[in-house]
């Protein structure tokens, strides 16, 4: 086995035992990074209970995360900068995670530094805004050009994702009274006057408005009404592209409907639920196959047989003779005594044989008398009857 007595010693090609030295540990070698500091603690500490959390442990981590230590302003900036970053980067979260941020503002104490007083509520919203205002000038954005067309396209899509999670999340608050009017109005304004160099920006300026529309209609319907004209012009105007003519058309018609939505819209959810909605489902499809197992199998209905076709009546000319059609070498009978000799091996005088159906269809067409319209026949029949009456007299 390894490290045993039994071990072949390694040998070079001329059979002499090659000797192997230990690695020796070199005075700066690299070593896995530890916190040094209290804030390095902390900040890992709360990542990774914000990592787990969820919807059933929400109480439990959420009082582990009051407990992590955060003591002084400069921990609570970057407490809070965790926070913004999992609540817009998870956006089917952002509605639980602006929720906890609502509690935290009532449970973290409020610290000071040079700035003043710093409650936890004005610093989340303070990183909303900075956030919001830098939008379009990120640092990211710098040497995007110069990058190769996929790379430029991967990074161009996080900021539009983190742009989305940004108007969302300041929505949610806004919803939770963390977030004041001014700031949402603000908001609208600055994307809707960016629309004329931009048309990315119709799509946050419809997520923000999309969040905060009921809300805002009730605080504040004349400046509402303001932004759906803004909104209604830009439409008609021609130079949007169609994508985004349907976001504000869905938008509208949103508003019309008393802003509810169409689909319920994907959020988190107990286990519970997630239970309740397998087992809904499945009764569903055990039923279905219930119905259809009992559900007896139609047989199929032969189709009547075609009726036998009226034969048509003789055609009559104007002579007064109908022409009867040509026999059937299938339907007709076969000739008897000498004819039938004949046709199968022909006269003897040497004439070719012919088949039954070429010397059937040779015959003549016979005609027969009719009576529609007189004729010939009609007139031997009156001379005979005169012939009968000179006999009676």
């Amino acid at each position: 086995g390894r490290g045993g007595k039994n071990d072949v010693p390694l040998r070079d090609r001329t059979g002499k035992i090659i000797e192997v030295k230990a690695l020796e540990q070199s005075e700066n070698r690299w070593k896995p990074s530890k916190p040094t500091d209290e804030e390095e603690k902390v900040y890992k500490a709360a990542k990774g209970l914000l990592n787990k959390l969820t919807l059933e442990k929400f109480d439990k981590l959420y009082g582990e995360l009051l407990q992590v230590g955060i003591n002084n302003a400069s921990l609570l900036r970057g407490f809070v900068v965790l926070v913004y970053d999992k609540a817009v980067l998870e956006p089917t979260f952002i509605n639980m995670y602006a929720r906890m941020c609502q509690r935290l503002a009532d449970d973290l104490p409020e610290f000071e530094d040079e700035e003043g007083v710093l409650p936890f509520g004005d610093v989340l919203v303070g990183k909303c805004r900075s956030e919001f205002e830098a939008v379009g000038n990120e640092p990211e954005r710098q040497g995007l050009d110069e990058l190769p067309e996929d790379e430029k396209e991967g990074k161009l899509r996080k900021l539009r994702q983190r742009t989305l999670g940004n108007v969302e999340f300041i929505g949610e608050l806004f919803k939770l009274n963390m977030v004041g009017l001014d700031d949402v109005k603000m908001s609208v304004t600055k994307l809707l006057a960016e629309v004329g160099g931009d048309q990315d920006r119709i799509h946050p300026l419809c997520k923000l408005l999309e969040g905060v529309g009921k809300s805002l209609e009730e605080q504040d319907k004349e400046a509402l009404d303001g932004y759906f004209a803004q909104l209604q012009e830009l439409s008609d105007g021609g130079k949007l592209n169609s994508r985004y003519k349907f976001m504000i058309m869905d938008l509208g018609e949103l508003r019309n409907k008393g802003w509810k939505a169409r689909r319920e819209v994907a959020g988190p959810k107990m286990l519970d639920e997630i239970q309740k909605e397998v087992e809904k489902e499945n009764r569903y499809t055990e039923k279905k196959k219930d119905d259809k197992a009992e559900t007896p199998k139609k047989k199929n209905d032969r189709k009547p047989k075609k009726e036998a076709k009226e034969a048509k009546p003789a055609a009559v000319e104007d002579d007064g003779w109908s022409q009867v059609a040509p026999v059937n070498a299938k339907t007709s009978q076969k000739p008897k005594g000498k004819d039938t000799a004949r046709i199968k091996g022909g006269s003897a005088k040497g004439t070719p044989p012919s088949s039954p159906v070429s010397a059937l269809a040779a015959k003549p067409k016979v005609k027969s008398f009719g009576s529609s319209k007189g004729g010939f026949a009609a007139l031997m029949m009156d001379d005979e009857d005169e012939d009968e009456d000179e006999d009676e007299d």
